[in-house]
């Protein structure tokens, strides 16, 4: 696709950040492969044939991809209610993932979570984030840890001018994300840059929490609207932007009692 300004200059502000690690084939596996590890292609490399950006992206230009390879996830969305006051309700979303098969490959990559939250009619933001970001956990919630990736904490913030770039070529799109239109609900990013770490295992799980708060008429999403899922998106930037991003689906589930 073409490039407008605004994807050049979030792309020229990531070109570090997303500098390719090795121009080899893709290593270990991806949800692709079996969760053990042994055998079979990954999704990446069957998809590219085995080759990295450095050849892929030869005479095409740097874009954003305009579709997903997209799996349905064991995982969930769930939206929770906590407390109102003064007209405003305070709400906690809970994001797990539980184990599945791990993208390892030998590349710098964007992790970035697509999840709805409340917007008006314009597209505008009904919602006030009350922490900083979301950061991924591993372990039961009494005794969790923050998940350690590349010798970083991971914890995914919002990314504004990444929405503003890329999701107007991906909603509704053939092989992207379905339009939310009429639900009350429109996509937020969130994102962290990870680098491949080859101490972690062929598996990996978590969950993470996100409190915001709403005016108190704005109600929880419908979760037996499929369309009201969340997607977990591993994109690696210097590939090809043909190339569809590997993708979990999680889908909206009523929060637990």
């Amino acid at each position: 696709m073409g490039t407008g300004s605004t994807v050049i200059r979030w792309l020229a502000q990531a070109a570090l950040a997303l500098a390719l690690l090795t121009a080899g084939p893709a290593a270990a596996v991806d949800g692709g492969a079996a969760a053990s590890g042994e055998g079979g292609d990954t999704y990446y490399s069957a998809t590219v044939g085995g080759h990295w950006a450095g050849h892929e992206m030869e005479g095409t230009g740097a874009g954003l991809p305009e579709s997903l390879h997209v799996v349905e996830g064991q995982g969930s969305a769930s939206y929770e209610r906590l407390a109102e006051h003064e007209g405003r309700a305070e709400w906690e979303l809970r994001i797990e993932v539980a184990e599945r098969p791990h993208e390892r490959v030998d590349a710098v990559y964007d992790l970035v979570l697509a999840v709805p939250l409340p917007r008006d009619g314009a597209g505008r933001a009904l919602f006030s984030a009350l922490h900083f970001g979301i950061t991924a956990r591993e372990g039961p919630p009494g005794g969790s840890v923050p998940m350690v990736y590349g010798g970083e904490k991971v914890v995914l913030k919002r990314n504004v001018a990444l929405e503003r770039a890329w999701l107007p070529h991906l909603v509704g799109a053939p092989g992207g994300l379905p339009a939310l239109d009429g639900t009350g609900y429109g996509y937020t990013l969130w994102d962290t840059i990870l680098t491949y770490d080859s101490n972690r295992s062929s598996t990996i799980q978590g969950w993470g929490t996100l409190r915001y708060e709403t005016d108190v008429g704005i109600a929880a999403p419908d979760a037996a609207d499929s369309r009201h899922a969340a997607y977990l998106i591993t994109w690696i930037a210097t590939l090809d932007p043909g190339v569809p991003p590997f993708t979990v689906r999680l889908d909206t589930v009523e929060p637990a009692p």
